[in-house]
């Protein structure tokens, strides 16, 4: 069994932080049905799914489904985000599901905060 698998939902950022290599591919947001087909796949293998890579998941249109569909399918989720668009799950009141990793630079120095 795998500690953690991280799921890259989206390449796309709303930042363009000195800390982060940059993103050439084409940008582009995870599909329901490419989510759906690796919550089977990794079924049995973790029990806890990271939404980080190079992109910010809180810009992906379909999160709250995600998050929702991976609660339904026993898995627990994990946000990494730098924060800007935390009022869109605010809205929703779907933070008591939710580990986030808060990711902050300010002078050129970089914060990160765990919030579980």
């Amino acid at each position: 069994m795998y500690k953690k698998v991280y799921i890259e939902i989206t390449n796309n950022c709303n930042l363009d932080c000195t800390f982060c290599i940059k993103n050439h591919r084409k940008q582009k947001f995870m599909t329901e049905e490419e989510f759906r087909s690796i919550l089977d796949k990794l079924k049995g293998h973790t029990k806890y799914l990271y939404f980080h890579l190079l992109g910010e998941p809180l810009l992906h249109p379909k999160l709250i489904n995600f998050i929702n569909l991976a609660n339904a399918n026993g898995f627990q989720v994990n946000i990494t985000t730098n924060g800007y668009l935390i009022k869109r799950l605010l809205i929703v009141k779907i933070l008591d599901r939710l580990m986030f990793h808060f990711i902050v630079m300010t002078q050129n120095i970089i914060y990160q905060l765990m919030i579980i």
